[in-house]
């Protein structure tokens, strides 16, 4: 991670919240958070029944 500033690296994508401390360490930030959970191409949005799930986990993430 030394040379992070060399290659331009100030951000990365998809990494859960437990691991920001890591890389927050070394001055980068976390540009998409990345919250685990059952969500899958099958399993999402379109589906109602799992709405209140996401909803959840989602409202638990964003102020993250």
């Amino acid at each position: 991670m030394r040379d992070r500033k060399k290659m331009g690296l100030n951000a990365i994508d998809l990494l859960a919240p437990k691991d920001w401390p890591v890389i927050q360490k070394h001055g980068i930030t976390c540009s998409m958070c990345y919250i685990p959970g059952k969500v899958s191409l099958v399993d999402g949005f379109a589906g109602t029944e799992f709405h209140a799930g996401l909803v959840k986990d989602y409202e638990e993430g964003i102020p993250l």
